[in-house]
């Protein structure tokens, strides 16, 4: 199956070059909602419950084909996961670790195509994890949904990344490790008055 990664504007290209563990989730933490509102594009990033759709994957499987200079950073605090966007249209990409040894992209559903033309929703498959589900906008939220199973199979990918060394294959860090675009760090008052719109 292919699936290409693309902004919205087109600028930005890329590939998916395979689909085999990927795991698709959706994640309700204040941080995923607050990216989604950093963008100004929380409407379309969110659904009704304030959640994003994540497709975790590994770093190793990804590729910028065309417009990498429009790739963009972000952390909502120092400490915090590495978000990409297309910086041309406020696209977000996805989400990383800060370091590039924890081999491990969850790229957001905004960005992905089906490169055959298909429905790529019903290629993917249903949502198997469900996290964070406390933060998003239920009355009464679900309980979460998955997250054990899809744990247990995310440490070990980690682990045979750093046995294979694959996880220095990445477009997002270079081979000594330096991401390609340093990310610009949210003050504290910036990532409250994020906070304030959820």
């Amino acid at each position: 199956m292919s699936v290409e990664i693309s902004c919205t504007c087109g600028a930005l290209q890329g590939t998916l070059a395979r689909r085999a563990g990927l795991h698709r989730g959706l994640c309700y933490c204040r941080d995923c909602q607050a990216f989604a509102h950093f963008l100004g594009r929380a409407d379309e990033i969110l659904d009704a419950n304030g959640g994003s759709e994540v497709l975790q994957t590994s770093p190793s499987h990804v590729a910028f084909t065309q417009g990498a200079e429009h790739l963009a950073c972000m952390r909502l605090a120092r400490g915090g996961l590495r978000r990409w966007y297309a910086g041309c249209c406020n696209t977000p990409i996805g989400n990383t670790p800060r370091h590039h040894k924890l081999a491990f992209v969850g790229l957001l559903r905004q960005c992905l195509q089906d490169g055959e033309g298909g429905d790529l929703d019903e290629r993917l498959g249903p949502i198997r994890m469900r996290v964070f589900t406390k933060e998003g906008k239920w009355q009464e939220p679900p309980p979460e949904q998955g997250v054990t199973l899809t744990m247990a199979k995310f440490v070990t990918k980690l682990l045979l990344a750093r046995i294979t060394g694959s996880y220095r294959k990445t477009p997002f860090f270079s081979p000594s490790g330096e991401p390609v675009v340093k990310a610009t760090v949210l003050e504290e008052a910036e990532r409250q008055a994020l906070y304030e719109n959820l």
